[in-house]
């Protein structure tokens, strides 16, 4: 992700700045370990500054845009700027595990090219709108659930407790989405999650909490498939299903069902 992100955007981020510093210093390759090296005796004899934190990098400058490329895949934090002290135009995040960019739609086009197959990319709102979404109904099943069980407690004059109230459980809202996990049931699907997650899945067993519209679903237990992972989310977390064979959405259709 780092390298794509990196090339889209050479033309109008001529700078970086870069944490020497990575989440996986026990298992770097020899040339990211030197590379971690070489950043902060940069930093250490340009800027007089030993910290590995925020080192400044050139990108016209050959050497120092090739240590960037070679450690940005390594680094808790890189910035990639038109110019220094500017505001970035990309972050990324913990060994590039997400990545957050103002980006015009020529490059949104590009990234996603060079993205296809690795990485998904939404815009902020959105996923900012999902994470709501999950607050939300982890809210409601939170309010639910002590509804459904209350039961007004033992009674001390003998008489029968009252029995446990059921709320109205909702409709369900996911009903296209179970449909097409019905429809490539045994067939190898690629599913998104509203994180960036992609899970293969070739069959799913699916129900309803107490009280939720969304289904809890777990994957390739259906029968149980050699050598799949089993995974859990619910249906709210899904973003797209993907026929890994061809590249191509399969859900939600063009007309967003």
């Amino acid at each position: 992700m780092c390298e794509a992100v990196l090339d889209v955007l050479a033309q109008v981020a001529l700078w970086a700045s870069v944490d020497a510093w990575s989440d996986y210093r026990d298992q770097l390759p020899a040339e990211v370990e030197a590379a971690q090296a070489a950043l902060r005796e940069l930093q250490a004899t340009r800027d007089g500054v030993e910290t590995g934190m925020g080192i400044d990098i050139d990108r016209t400058d050959a050497e120092q845009e090739a240590l960037l490329r070679t450690y940005a895949a390594w680094s808790i934090h890189v910035e990639v700027l038109p110019a220094a002290e500017q505001e970035a135009l990309a972050v990324l995040h913990d060994g590039a595990s997400s990545l957050t960019a103002e980006l015009t739609d020529a490059e949104v086009y590009r990234l996603r090219q060079r993205l296809e197959g690795i990485a998904t990319l939404d815009l902020l709102e959105h996923v900012h709108a999902w994470a709501r979404e999950q607050r939300e109904r982890h809210q409601r099943r939170r309010q639910r659930l002590p509804r459904w069980l209350r039961s007004g407690g033992p009674r001390t004059d003998g008489s029968p407790t009252a029995a446990p109230t059921r709320p109205e459980q909702p409709a369900p809202v996911d009903g296209g989405l179970l449909a097409e996990f019905a429809r490539r049931d045994q067939l190898q699907t690629t599913v998104v999650l509203g994180d960036g997650t992609r899970l293969p899945v070739f069959n799913i067993a699916a129900g309803y909490d107490m009280g939720d519209e969304w289904a809890h679903v777990t994957t390739n237990v259906s029968p149980d498939c050699a050598g799949a992972p089993v995974d859990f989310f619910f249906t709210s977390d899904v973003v797209e299903l993907v026929d890994p064979d061809t590249g191509q959405r399969v859900w939600p259709s063009s007309g967003g069902a």
